[in-house]
């Protein structure tokens, strides 16, 4: 049959199922050639294909990427590690990147920095971290974590440190000692000096605190730079020698 078309509709159509096939027995002709003679007039989702049978007429709906869940963190730990610091152990339920924020006691959480560069955080695994340098009254800590897929899916734990198990700063123990530095001692001029041209005269300072012989931490000792004949130098004289050229 050439120069028209055949029009075909088949009971229980579905696809896959051979609506049109050559016979064994046909030489000469090709499948491509009968088939241009036929339109399906069955359900409009289906068509002939290239090899006879029904196909569906339909793209295939792409099979979702299913949505990321929502990103929660959870606090795992906090204790005191010293008067000042603070470790925290926290976990994400998503993996992404974190950073660590702190107000005073009772004051308004931060707002979530999406932009900001922090550390990374795998999803499921607890981190532990040190806030370090707290000062001395109450705070909340705050860790955030913002998703790698998607930096709208964010979140944050809360930690408060109890106050009565923060460490006590020592006091120290010893006072520190610092002498006047009038208390510095002139060696060399306990008898009078007669000056004659190109002659020299050496001379010591000890420094006030210099004899210390048990210094402690804050003790203080005056290093002797230079002297002057003038009670309002501008210039010092570093070679410890008096005498006249």
């Amino acid at each position: 049959v050439t120069g028209s078309a055949i029009g075909v509709a088949v009971q229980e159509a579905n696809a896959g199922r051979t609506v049109v096939k050559l016979d064994d027995a046909v030489t000469g002709v090709k499948l491509t050639d009968v088939l241009s003679q036929i339109t399906y007039e069955g359900d409009s989702s289906l068509k002939i294909g290239e090899d006879g049978t029904l196909v569906s007429t339909t793209e295939p709906s792409p099979t979702p990427t299913p949505a990321e869940e929502k990103l929660k963190v959870t606090g795992k730990e906090c204790k005191w590690s010293g008067s000042d610091t603070v470790k925290i152990k926290f976990q994400s339920n998503v993996k992404g990147t974190y950073y660590i924020d702190w107000v005073k006691r009772g004051e308004k959480a931060p707002t979530i920095d999406t932009s900001r560069v922090g550390a990374p955080i795998e999803a499921d695994t607890n981190v532990t971290a040190k806030v370090t340098d707290l000062p001395d009254y109450d705070v909340d800590i705050y860790v955030c974590v913002i998703s790698d897929k998607d930096k709208s899916n964010y979140g944050s734990v809360l930690f408060q440190p109890v106050s009565k198990e923060r460490p006590v700063t020592p006091t120290p123990s010893h006072t520190p000692v610092i002498p006047d530095v009038k208390e510095s001692v002139v060696q060399g001029f306990e008898k009078a000096l007669v000056f004659y041209p190109k002659t020299f005269y050496d001379f010591k300072v000890i420094g006030a605190g210099t004899q210390n012989n048990n210094p402690g931490e804050g003790d203080v000792r005056w290093v002797p730079s230079g002297w002057s004949m003038s009670s309002n130098p501008s210039s010092w004289n570093p070679s410890w020698k008096i005498g006249a050229k």
